[in-house]
């Protein structure tokens, strides 16, 4: 399981997305509007089909009008 955490000042739209090592969206983690305050989504590890992710390195953006992220993860 991978956890994101991060913080928002205002109400404001989410999106939190997972992507493979070729730039293809893989899962929809997060999309919407939070609240301010801090927060956390999880990746259990799946596609938007369900099927388990295979090994290796994805990446996570999360993205809302106050910030753009782009993190590397690695599944084992």
């Amino acid at each position: 399981m991978t956890t994101v955490r991060f913080a928002l000042q205002e109400t404001s739209p989410v999106r939190l997305a997972i992507y493979n090592a070729f730039g293809n969206e893989i899962r929809l983690v997060l999309s919407g509007y939070l609240p301010a305050g801090e927060h956390l989504a999880q990746w259990d590890g799946t596609d938007n089909q369900g099927n388990l992710a295979g090994h290796g390195v994805y990446f996570y953006r999360l993205d809302s009008p106050c910030f753009h992220t782009v993190r590397k993860l690695l599944r084992k």
